[in-house]
């Protein structure tokens, strides 16, 4: 994996996802007070498989975009990194993600 040289990791977020409910980002860590906001996002899959979707549909544990784990998924632009969703497709997963503007 590649980082544009124009890009600047701002903040880390490990997050839990579970299959109850599809999740987002923590806000406060994507775009946080006072700083300019995440315009992207490199998100690497932990522990088990995920689905998502970055459309502001939540997905389900049959439907969206699957992540197996040890995937790495690079997200671009702000409005992309604001509807990410992901729930796990069974067991607790954790998604490793590094914030950038």
């Amino acid at each position: 994996m590649s980082f544009a040289d124009d890009k600047n990791i701002f903040a880390y977020e490990s997050l839990p996802v579970t299959s109850g409910a599809a999740v987002g980002f923590t806000a406060a860590t994507r775009s946080p007070s006072g700083s300019s906001p995440a315009t992207g996002a490199i998100v690497s899959v932990e522990t088990a498989q995920v689905r998502w979707r970055a459309d502001g549909t939540d997905p389900t544990t049959t439907e969206g975009q699957i992540l197996t784990t040890a995937d790495k998924l690079h997200l671009e632009g702000q409005d992309t990194v604001n509807k990410f969703r992901a729930i796990a497709t069974s067991t607790t997963a954790t998604l490793k993600v590094h914030f950038e503007r």
